[in-house]
């Protein structure tokens, strides 16, 4: 089983700080959310700062559509987690496979199709051979 990772800081998108930037200067961009707490506090910037110049009908409008968004992008993280864990599951599973197909067959001895007549005979004669 793998190591779990260290701790990792993510920053929230309320967290980057975002100046203006001069024209030889490259901007900085906001960090692209990869958890379900990250698009939650992305949702909840764009609708405190982007949408507070917009007029009433607009803004539920916006809320609505973000709450959309934010709801599928958490599904679809969730969805891609139990993937990579299925995913894992099938290549230990699959791993195991082949050990069992890499070791030798031991024949212990030979086999033989009998009917039912055969199997009675076969239980008189062991009756017969344990009686005596």
């Amino acid at each position: 089983m793998p190591k779990p990772l260290a701790d990792l800081t993510i920053p929230k998108a309320d967290e980057v700080n975002v100046e203006a930037c001069r024209e030889n200067e490259v901007p900085q961009t906001p960090v692209t959310p990869v958890s379900a707490e990250g698009l939650a506090s992305l949702q909840n910037l764009i609708i405190e700062q982007d949408a507070s110049a917009l007029d009433e009908t607009s803004k539920r409008n916006l809320q609505r559509h973000l709450h959309k968004l934010a709801k599928a992008a958490q599904l679809s993280l969730a969805e891609g987690a139990l993937h990579k864990k299925h995913i894992r599951f099938l290549l230990t599973v699959n791993s195991e496979a082949k050990v069992r197909q890499s070791t030798t067959s031991l024949v212990l001895g030979k086999a033989k199709v009998m009917g039912y007549e055969e199997l009675i005979e076969a239980q008189e004669k062991r009756a017969k051979k344990d009686a005596t």
